[in-house]
C-alpha cells in the first residue's frame, strides 16, 4: 500500500492498494496491488515505486 502524509496537518491518504492485498496489478486506487513496496521516487509529477516483492518499478500518475 502506499499512502502520503500531509506535513501540515498529519492526515494520511492512500494513493494505491490494499492493506494485507499483495500482488502485482495495474490498477487505479485500491485495484493496485504491490508484493513488498520499498522505494519511492517522485519525477515530473509521477510517482515511482520500487516493488521488491515483483523485481518491479511502478508508475503512479
Amino acid at each position: 500500500m502506499i499512502r502520503t502524509v500531509d506535513p501540515v496537518t498529519g492526515a494520511v491518504a492512500t494513493l494505491a492498494g490494499s492493506a494485507g492485498m499483495a500482488g502485482s496489478s495495474d490498477g487505479g486506487g485500491a485495484a493496485a496491488r504491490f508484493t513488498d513496496p520499498s522505494g519511492v521516487v517522485s519525477l515530473g509529477g509521477a510517482l515511482f515505486v520500487s516493488d521488491y516483492g515483483n523485481h518491479t518499478v511502478r508508475k503512479i500518475q
